[in-house]
């Protein structure tokens, strides 16, 4: 699947917010660089206001270390 301008995604990252661990986080995206590498808003717990992450990669499935982005699981 191909993302596109407005999906929502997961992404993962030490650095946003450190009190709740690496993730997943909620996020939109908001630019496509290529299939692989998106812009995303990531809505972090206790975070007041939208997280910016430019040029993030796409990860098959979740791993520890990196800023990364998936797509959610389905039920």
């Amino acid at each position: 699947m191909k993302p596109t301008v407005g999906r929502i995604v997961h992404f993962y990252g030490k650095n946003v917010a450190p009190v709740v661990g690496e993730g997943p986080f909620a996020a939109v995206v908001t630019l496509v660089r290529d299939d692989m590498r998106v812009d995303l808003g990531v809505f972090a717990p206790y975070a007041s206001n939208v997280l910016i992450a430019t040029d993030v990669p796409f990860k098959e499935a979740p791993t520890s270390g990196g800023d990364y982005w998936t797509w959610p699981p389905r039920e």
